[in-house]
């Protein structure tokens, strides 16, 4: 599919990319020094799929954006992914988590850095990484083809679920922060509590 980024906002609901349900939290990082572009994404790859949010055996990872062009300081990319999942429950299939993730790179360049004594190839540039967590309920309209749960679809979701919206919401909250704190640990940003078992290696250019 051919997106035209210079209409982005507008694609902002579109469900063909997944752009579902309501907005629950928005968090962004962004870092501007010496970093590894490949790591970075395999980093964020292999974390969403170890928190459930994919999986090895899928065909197609959902990236429903890249954009990369040339510029005179330095490259610019854009990717964006659009994850979901369910709960663990039954009752939580009436629910689905959706997470966006944009990321847009800057003067993007190539250089030799000396990590450990080692001269190591990085990447030198600006990331900035957007996090969105969406949450639709019944995705898969099992409330409103139901022959009787139809006729009450909106009190339903207003009232009689409003606690079980709230706690998903929640979850979908910490989801996207722990995320967000994963991140900062890649890039070796300051945090209240840092993880007390780093992903991987923080800067993902470190060696042996």
């Amino acid at each position: 599919m051919a997106l035209d980024y210079q209409n982005r906002d507008t694609l902002l609901d579109d469900p063909h990319l997944g752009q579902t349900g309501k907005v629950a939290c928005e968090t962004k990082i962004k870092f501007r020094d010496v970093f590894h572009l490949k790591n970075l994404y395999r980093f964020m790859h292999e974390w969403l799929i170890n928190d459930g949010w994919g999986s090895h055996e899928d065909l197609k990872w959902p990236e429903v954006f890249f954009m990369s062009k040339q510029r005179a300081d330095g490259e610019e990319i854009w990717f964006w992914w659009r994850l979901s999942k369910f709960g663990y429950n039954k009752e939580s299939r009436y629910f689905k988590k959706i997470m966006d993730v944009d990321v847009h790179v800057l003067y993007l360049k190539t250089e030799e850095v000396i990590i450990n004594g080692q001269k190591v190839k990085a990447n030198n540039g600006e990331v900035e990484i957007i996090i969105r967590g969406r949450l639709a309920t019944d995705p898969d309209k099992q409330c409103q083809n139901h022959w009787f749960l139809k006729h009450f679809h909106d009190f339903y979701w207003k009232r009689l679920m409003k606690t079980e919206i709230d706690q998903q919401k929640q979850e979908l909250y910490q989801d996207c922060y722990k995320f967000h704190g994963n991140l900062k640990t890649f890039f070796r940003l300051y945090q209240v509590e840092p993880d007390r078992q780093p992903f991987r290696a923080p800067s993902g250019m470190e060696t042996k």
